[in-house]
């Protein structure tokens, strides 16, 4: 799990070959998947596909602090 803080006007873009989720915990701030744009919601995930690049745009007038969370595919152990 990471957390991200973003200055007023600050962009954080990035993609990586997993899942994850971003979830707002403070500020205002547009996500960005692929080409979809919408408005984060205060402590509702945001789930972001493998391969796509995403982006986060603190849009507010203070600190915006997101929390995101990587998600493995789990693997079975052999024999199930």
């Amino acid at each position: 799990m990471a957390t991200i803080s973003l200055s007023p006007g600050e962009t954080f873009v990035h993609e990586h070959s997993f899942p994850s989720t971003t979830t707002l915990l403070s500020g205002s701030v547009r996500i960005r998947i692929g080409d979809e744009e919408q408005l984060l919601e205060r402590n509702v995930e945001a789930l972001i596909p493998s391969s796509v690049e995403h982006a986060l745009t603190n849009i507010g007038d203070t600190q915006a602090i997101v929390e995101c969370a990587m998600c493995q595919p789990i693997t079975p152990p052999p024999g199930r």
